[in-house]
């Protein structure tokens, strides 16, 4: 599954690498995609304002569009398929039955002028994923803190920068883009503006393990099925968490270097112990 400016967001047979269908509907850039759990639905977010659900084979609209009043930049489902959770640059997160399309709800509803900030200055929800059971919801921001929400209360229950030790950078070399959950749900994965990728435990988001090397913004940062491995963009860097570890701190890294597209079949293996900052 693949996004683009173009407006298209396409599924690709991942053997072939040939284009099973496109998802055809969005009036600008897409800037996620992604697939239920069970790979029968799709659901992107968009330039335009609108997250869409699709027919994952037919490549179909499914569900009502779901529209906000900014771009959206992130959707993804709960791992029970039945709700997603979508992040937009009009501040807020909402939260939407996956399979009608309808608003369930929204985290904040901020009141803002638009007309007197700049794009930088307005707090807009960049990323945005379910914890494991899919009560709460985890935003980032591009202000770069990292919020985790009970959304069916719509209370706020953590509130965390994702540089802890504070930072003077402006708002948009800080931005989180990205927040994901491990499979286990005991941990967050974090990219950020300031070329950083942070893996936190989830319930105490304190002193999470810093890796740094990216030479730019991090857009892509997520878990292997099994939770041992990480894969981190902009230059695709892999990660192998040591088991025998107790704590996320002093777990033994191998970086991987992807060689080509959709193997590993070249790669250079660094080890070193990481301390969190």
């Amino acid at each position: 599954m693949t996004a683009s400016e173009d407006g298209i967001a396409w599924i690709w047979d991942a053997h072939s690498l040939k284009v099973i269908t496109p998802l055809l509907g969005h009036a600008k850039a897409v800037y996620s995609a992604s697939f239920s759990p069970d790979g029968s639905k799709v659901v992107t977010a968009s330039k335009d304002k609108t997250a869409r659900i699709w027919d994952a084979n037919t490549g179909l609209p499914l569900a009502t569009t779901m529209h906000h009043d900014g771009i959206v930049y992130w959707a993804a489902f709960s791992r029970d398929g039945t709700k997603i959770v979508t992040a937009s640059g009009d501040t807020t997160a909402r939260v939407w039955d996956a399979n009608n399309g309808e608003q369930i709800a929204m985290l904040p509803n901020k009141a803002i002028d638009f007309s007197r900030l700049t794009e930088d200055e307005v707090e807009a929800v960049v990323s945005a994923t379910f914890n494991f059971d899919g009560t709460q919801v985890i935003t980032g921001t591009n202000d770069g803190h990292i919020h985790v929400w009970d959304w069916e209360r719509k209370k706020e229950l953590a509130n965390v920068p994702n540089d802890q030790v504070g930072t003077n950078l402006s708002i948009n070399r800080v931005a989180v883009n990205v927040v994901n959950l491990s499979p286990d749900g005991r941990r967050v994965v974090t990219g950020s503006n300031d070329y950083t990728v942070r893996i936190w435990e989830l319930k105490a988001l304190t002193s999470p393990l810093v890796l740094r090397g990216h030479t730019g913004p991090v857009f892509g940062a997520n878990f292997s099925p099994d939770g041992n491995y990480g894969a981190l963009g902009r230059n695709v860097k892999l990660l192998d968490f040591d088991r025998g570890c107790n704590s996320i701190q002093n777990q033994l890294l191998k970086f991987c270097y992807l060689a080509r597209l959709g193997c590993v079949s070249s790669m250079v293996r660094i080890h070193s112990h990481l301390s969190p900052h």
